[in-house]
Formats: C-alpha cells, sequence, structure tokens
C-alpha cells in the first residue's frame, strides 16, 4: 500500500522553536531523565512546496503572446466654432490586433483594421460626426436646423492621420502599410504593416492546409471587453488576452475564399490578431465573427483568414522570411 506523504507547509518566514529555558537548564533536566526543546532555526526552503511544472498550453501561451500587438488606427483634428469662438478637439480611432511575422517588424493584422487613416474622406466624416455631437452638448436648447448651420461655418483647422502600434511595454511607434487587400473582400481581408524595430519576437506560419477538424486552437489579441478603463490598471490596457477553442468547420466566403470557423470567443479588438495551434504556429487570423441572433452577439463562432492566404500578402509585400518563420509542414 503506498503511503500519502504529508503536504509540506509553504511557509514565507523562518521561525523559531519555543525554549523552556538555557542550555544549562536542559542539560539539569536530562540529567533527570526530562527532555528539553533546544532553539533551532528552521530553513524556509525546507518548508516550500515544489512548484507544479508549467502545463504544455501554459507553456504555449507564454511563448506566444510576447509576438502580439495592438494596433491603433484612425484620425485626429480640431475644428472651430465662430458662434462662441471655441474650438474643439475630435477623434476618430478604431483598435485592432496584429502580431510579428518577421523579427525586424512586419505585423500581419486585418485590411480593416489599418483602413480608417488610409480612407481621409470617411475619417472626415467620423470626425464631423464628433464635431456635431460636441457642439450639441454645448446647445441642447438650440433646434436642429440652427444647429446645421452653426456648424455649417465652423472651419476644420487641423487634420492629423493615426497610425500606431502599442508594443507590450507600452511603447508607441508609427507603422508603414507595406500591403493591404479589400477590407470589404473579407476572404482577403490581410494587411502587412511595418515599424521600426529589431530582434523582436516573431510567430511561425504554418500550413492551413493542415488544419484539421476539432484541431484545438488559441486565439491571442486585444479584445475591446477586456478593456476597462475604469477597473484596470493603464498597464492592464497593454496585456493582451488568450482564448481558446477548436476548429469547427472549413467553409468558404460568397467569393469563394477560405476561411476556417473556430469556436473560440473573440469580440471587437480582436481583428487581426493570431490564432495559433498546439505548436504556437499561425493557422491564421482572426476577421469577423457570425451573425446576430435576435440583436444579441453570440460567443464561440468566429472566423479566421488561413495562413496560406496571408501567404499571399508576405510574397506581395516582398518579405524575405527566415525558413524558421514560415512553417513548410
Amino acid at each position: 500500500m503506498k503511503i500519502k506523504q504529508p503536504q509540506l507547509l509553504n511557509l514565507r518566514a523562518s521561525y523559531t522553536i519555543k525554549s523552556i529555558g538555557n542550555m544549562s537548564q536542559c542539560m539539569a533536566l536530562a540529567m533527570l531523565g526530562l527532555i528539553c526543546a533546544v532553539p533551532v532555526k528552521a530553513n524556509v526552503a525546507d518548508f516550500e512546496v515544489p512548484q507544479k511544472p508549467p502545463t504544455q498550453k501554459r507553456l504555449l501561451a507564454h511563448s506566444t503572446k510576447s509576438a502580439v500587438v495592438r494596433i491603433v488606427n484612425g484620425c485626429q483634428g480640431k475644428a472651430y466654432l465662430p458662434r462662441n469662438g471655441k474650438t474643439y478637439n475630435l477623434t476618430s480611432i478604431g483598435y485592432g490586433s496584429g502580431y510579428f511575422v518577421t523579427s525586424n517588424g512586419y505585423i500581419v493584422t486585418n485590411a480593416h483594421v489599418t483602413q480608417l487613416s488610409q480612407n481621409q474622406a470617411e475619417c472626415m466624416q467620423l470626425l464631423f460626426q464628433d464635431f456635431v455631437k460636441q457642439v450639441y452638448q454645448d446647445y441642447v436648447s438650440v433646434d436642429l436646423n440652427t444647429l446645421k448651420t452653426m456648424v455649417k461655418r465652423s472651419q476644420l483647422l487641423t487634420y492629423t492621420p493615426i497610425q500606431q502600434v502599442l508594443l507590450q511595454n507600452g511603447k508607441a511607434l508609427p507603422f508603414e502599410q507595406i500591403v493591404s487587400g479589400a477590407p470589404n473582400a473579407i476572404g482577403k481581408d490581410v494587411a502587412i504593416i511595418k515599424i521600426d524595430v529589431k530582434n523582436v519576437p516573431i510567430l511561425k506560419l504554418a500550413n492551413s492546409r493542415s488544419v484539421q477538424l476539432l484541431d484545438r486552437i488559441t486565439v491571442i489579441g486585444y479584445p475591446a471587453a477586456a478593456d476597462s478603463t475604469t477597473r484596470l490598471s493603464d498597464d492592464s490596457f497593454h496585456v493582451p488576452s488568450i482564448t481558446d477553442g477548436a476548429v469547427s468547420a472549413m467553409k468558404t466566403t460568397r467569393d469563394g475564399e477560405p476561411v476556417i470557423q473556430t469556436s473560440a470567443s473573440v469580440t471587437h479588438g480582436n481583428s487581426g490578431g493570431p490564432a495559433v495551434n498546439e505548436q504556437g504556429e499561425v493557422i491564421g487570423i482572426v476577421a469577423f465573427r457570425g451573425d446576430t441572433v435576435n440583436n444579441q452577439e453570440v460567443q464561440g463562432f468566429s472566423f479566421v483568414i488561413p495562413s496560406n492566404t496571408i501567404r499571399e500578402f508576405i510574397k506581395l509585400a516582398g518579405i524575405q522570411a527566415d525558413k524558421e518563420e514560415i512553417s513548410q509542414k
């Protein structure tokens, strides 16, 4: 019969066993056949519980998340309203995810993640909406026609596109868009961008033809649902979230492009983030979710653009990826 060993306590400080007297008293008691406790200082290490070895899944999470970044895209500007002589600060930005595919700063993400700063007319329209909203807050009692007249007489003083990659250390770097698919062509919703860095961690690209039903996958990114600016620290904003699931279907878009359906939970902000297999290789990037049901978003139905489609854009970008960076399995 196997005897169960008693569990050791994890003591954070050394302690001393109480003594009932000094050494001379102990010797006297010993002559009478009595036992005396002598002060003994315990070694903390003797009482520490051995740490469990990390699981394969935990090792995978730590080895892959360091290559993931948050992408900020949009525009900002200033508008002047003659009616009150006030200058309004305007902003329209969106967030997405991406990952380093090369150690010198090339990043894979979605085309729709980087779209806004590339389309000045669309971004200016969103700034205008922000402007109207702010003016309305200053003139709540003004009727709609008067408000429209006031806004028409305003001036846009400045316009600046926002194209930044936020690293996990909090550093923000401008990015250059190298190549991009059409954001409305869902199966080709891929973009390659570049920032000026060296020796960053990367993720290998798997062969998506090897993906099979019920393969376990992990999605890494920056979902908006995990951004609680009122409850979490500023540093937490730069920590990526990890969700897992499985490959639940292999499907095609209306344009005939392949997509991989997974059961991993994703939300706004996950777009462009990698989905990796159990070897830590990217099988694709998150692109969109399933339709709403009764106007409610349903989790567990996310769609990934396969890694072999990503390869096409890497080739278009002229990236010289090393063999160890792109798996040929």
